[in-house]
């Protein structure tokens, strides 16, 4: 039988919240340059920035101030933990845990980022400035709310700080309301999230948790239980440099390789042509950019594993083509495997969705259940034993100069976090 244990409604646990602390404590996080160095992924060297350092211990000094909080910790890799002890009678407590990012995308620029408030919006394209506008069509849904932006030059960096700071709020409204009560609760902020590298050392032994949530997605009531299967492929185009006024029939030109290489790539098969469950392929840097030598970078995405080695398999026979087209040229194809589909770990532990969905129902908020076009550290997570589903921050327009986020959709997402982690202890059996 069920413990008597009844969800709160919705408004007793927003009044919890302090919005404006919350985004007190979101602000003060964007405006540190976090952003992972792809440049070292390669590497051991986690994190790859020494601002993520510095970010965790900021984090780590916040967290001592929430009365209650335990076993607070910064380790090598700068991944910060603690403990929020449940205050539940009885046995098989479970121990949830929620996880966010320290880094931020490198998409755009980050340097100096100087968040805005535009309080009370009322409609029309929203200009912030150096010719970045979010168009009305982003912000019709938040008519009379407070968004956060930058001032259009930069990140704003609501993914994954919007996240943080919902976690601290959350932790904070239970040192507060000792009423709630709660499993027990395992935090963890992790960096290198965007080069995919923040989990490489995360020890889910030691963290402890049954099951997880990274607050990481974008709207509030989002639950995403199954990503991409993702591949990283570099392709290098060697050719022949020669003197341009006695090239003929010595030069091989790789940035010619590279280009029909590029061209002859399915267009329906790309980020801007696809939605939904559909997979693409997508070139997204080029290095070295000489004559006698050329890398691309590309990233493939699908749902299904078979069809991700699919697009592989058609990149390779892409690379012979335009070796035969450009006779001399040397291509050699390296694929990296990122993270798999995460759905089919999640699947093994229903109840760490259904709490969440119930978690948003008792929010007043619809829910979104929808696959991730993109991946999380859940993803890698829920892999290696710990379902690790993802739950909405706020965000949107993630990875762009017009990203935002608005007070109101941040307190919705601690208000689905509360009701979520409520939702566990309802459902405890005596």
């Amino acid at each position: 039988m069920s413990t008597e244990i009844k969800a709160m409604t919705t408004s007793q646990v927003s009044n919890f919240i302090n919005t404006q602390r919350m985004i007190g404590s979101f602000i003060k996080m964007a405006k540190i340059n976090t952003v992972s160095d792809e440049s070292k992924a390669e590497t051991n060297e986690i994190p790859s920035t020494k601002s993520q350092i510095e970010l965790a211990h900021i984090l780590q000094d916040d967290l001592k101030q929430i009365s209650g909080l335990v076993e607070i910790d910064v380790d090598k890799n700068a991944v910060v933990t603690a403990t929020f002890p449940s205050n539940v009678q009885g046995t098989n407590i479970p121990t949830v845990g929620l996880l966010a990012h320290l880094d931020i995308a490198d998409d755009v620029p980050t340097d100096n980022i100087q968040p805005t408030i535009h309080e009370n919006y009322q409609g029309g394209d929203l200009k912030l400035g150096h010719g970045t506008v979010i168009p009305a069509s982003d912000l019709i849904e938040h008519i009379g709310e407070d968004i956060i932006t930058t001032d259009g030059r930069t990140l704003l960096g609501a993914d994954d700080k919007a996240g943080i700071a919902e976690i601290v709020e959350v932790l904070t409204v239970y040192s507060e309301h000792p009423e709630l009560q709660r499993p027990n609760i395992k935090i963890a902020f992790t960096p290198d999230e965007e080069i995919s590298r923040g989990c490489d050392f995360f020890d889910i032994q030691k963290f402890g948790a049954d099951a997880a949530y990274t607050i990481d997605g974008s709207k509030p009531g989002e639950i995403e239980n199954e990503t991409f299967n993702a591949h990283m492929v570099k392709i290098t185009f060697s050719g022949k440099d020669v003197h341009p006024g006695y090239a003929k029939g010595k030069m091989v030109n790789s940035l010619r390789a590279l280009a029909d290489f590029i061209a002859r790539l399915p267009r329906d098969e790309a980020p801007e042509t696809t939605s939904g469950r559909q997979g693409y392929i997508h070139p997204i840097s080029i290095e070295d950019k000489s004559v006698s030598k050329s890398t691309l970078t590309m990233i493939v995405r699908d749902f299904d594993y078979e069809g991700s080695l699919n697009r592989i398999e058609r990149i390779k026979q892409i690379a012979k083509e335009v070796e035969k087209l450009n006779m001399g040229c040397s291509i050699e194809v390296n694929v990296k495997e990122q993270y798999r589909n995460m759905k089919e770990a999640i699947d093994k532990k229903p109840e760490v969705v259904e709490y969440a969905k119930q978690g948003i129902q008792d929010s007043g908020l619809q829910v979104i259940d929808k696959p991730i076009r993109g991946g999380t550290d859940g993803s890698r997570l829920s892999l290696r034993g710990l379902p690790t589903p993802n739950l909405g921050a706020g965000g949107q327009n993630f990875h762009s100069l017009r990203e935002f986020v608005t007070a109101q959709d941040m307190k919705k997402c601690a208000t689905v976090i509360i009701n979520t982690l409520s939702a566990w202890v309802r459902n405890l059996k005596k």
